[in-house]
Parts: C-alpha cells; sequence; structure tokens
C-alpha cells in the first residue's frame, strides 16, 4: 500500500496537480526512520512527525516523513514529492539511535542523489541519538515517567 508523504503543520492548499504547497518562509523537515513491516510502527513515527511539527511550528513550515525500507514513502519518493511540493531545501533528521550502516551510508547516498536529481538543496542533521544532549534528555523523560 503506498503512501505519499506524509505532510504537516501549517500547509496551506492543495495545488492544481493535487500537490501540496508548503509555505516557504520556513524550510521544511524529513524525518527519515527505518520502516517496519508493522503499520502501527510507522504510525508512531508519523504522531511523532505530527507532534514535532506542532512543537516546531515556529522553526518548520512542514515535518515529513521517510522510510529507508519496509514502508512507505521511501527516501527517493518522499522528495519528489517535496520537489513537487515546491520545496527547494529542507533538513533531514535520521530517527535513528546509533551510527550504523544506515546512518553513515544508506541516508546519505539515498537523500542526497535524491535531492541532486530535483536540484534540491538538503542539510543532514545529525541522526537522533546523535544530537547533543540526548542522552540528558533521555534521563530528564526517565525520570518523569516514575
Amino acid at each position: 500500500m503506498a503512501q505519499t508523504a506524509h505532510c504537516h503543520a501549517r500547509i496551506r492548499d492543495v495545488n492544481r496537480k493535487g500537490h501540496l504547497d508548503v509555505p516557504q518562509s520556513l524550510p521544511t523537515l524529513l524525518l527519515i526512520a527505518h520502516g517496519s513491516r508493522r503499520s502501527e510502527a510507522n504510525d508512531e513515527v508519523r504522531r511523532t512527525a505530527d507532534a514535532l511539527a506542532a512543537a516546531l511550528s515556529d522553526t518548520y513550515a512542514a515535518v515529513r516523513v521517510a522510510f529507508l525500507e519496509l514502508a512507505e514513502p521511501s527516501i527517493p519518493d518522499a522528495v519528489a514529492t517535496l520537489a513537487l511540493d515546491g520545496v527547494r531545501a529542507f533538513d533531514v533528521l535520521p530517527w535513528l539511535l546509533s551510527a550504523g550502516a544506515h546512518v553513515q551510508e544508506d541516508v546519505p547516498q539515498l537523500l542526497h542523489a535524491a535531492a541532486a536529481e530535483h536540484q534540491l538543496a538538503v542539510r543532514l542533521l545529525p541522526h537522533l541519538g546523535g544530537l547533543d544532549g540526548f542522552p540528558e534528555a533521555v534521563a530528564e523523560l526517565l525520570k518523569r515517567s516514575f
């Protein structure tokens, strides 16, 4: 079951071709997750993107998702949709905990090839587990959960 790129927060209109017009005053954020055969797991990533879109509405015009494998949209499909929606530049947050092969090789290769094909500028952010303050943020969340 193919899906179009999941779109969130502050999307204005659907244009004549059926694509979402994203306001260009703010960049778009693309979360790239691994993907799962379990639709519930992929939906969890989409809900996280929705929550981030609300929390970062003053920073990003939209938050979308793509998956490395096992779920749609793929990275090339999500980037193609960004281009069709008029996005010219976007940030990418690999929604992955460690700097394994997906972070070091797969995401950059797929992402940069797709961005080059559509002449888009992309800024690859550190993966989730590599963000400054990530362990401390997890510790704080754990303390609040008890």
